[in-house]
């Protein structure tokens, strides 16, 4: 199963803009691992010389991984376990703040796996992301 989540807002200011898609596969026990590939579509945005893996990207990829930990952690009995491979995540460094990416990555695993939390993280109208 593959998910996509997208939180994008561009009024009221400030923006918010972060995407991360994720592949779910069972597995014998939770995990969250991060592709290779999670920053490859730079290549095609900006080119040959793009570059990714700088210690922004090593944030980025922390969030993902906490946003994949934090939507299994509240999954009903009886789902999973699950492999959850982070295969892309895109940010704007202007639009995209602390905690968006985490956001956008729990969302897309649930979206996977067809769930939707009683309880989930919001964003305010100043885009700050508040996890119950």
């Amino acid at each position: 199963m593959e998910a996509t989540f997208r939180l994008a807002r561009l009024v009221p200011f400030p923006p918010v803009y972060a995407s991360v898609t994720v592949r779910v596969v069972p597995a014998d026990g939770d995990e969250v691992e991060v592709g290779d590939e999670a920053f490859a579509w730079r290549l095609e945005a900006y080119g040959p010389h793009a570059c990714y893996g700088a210690p922004y990207d090593a944030d980025l990829i922390a969030e993902a991984e906490e946003g994949a930990h934090y939507a299994l952690a509240r999954l009903p009995a009886g789902v999973g376990p699950v492999r959850v491979q982070v295969v892309d995540v895109r940010e704007r460094p202007v639009d995209t703040g602390p905690g968006q990416v985490k956001f956008a990555a729990a969302h897309a695993v649930w979206r996977a796996l067809g769930h939707e939390p009683a309880d989930p993280p919001t964003v305010t109208a100043g885009g700050e992301v508040v996890f119950p």
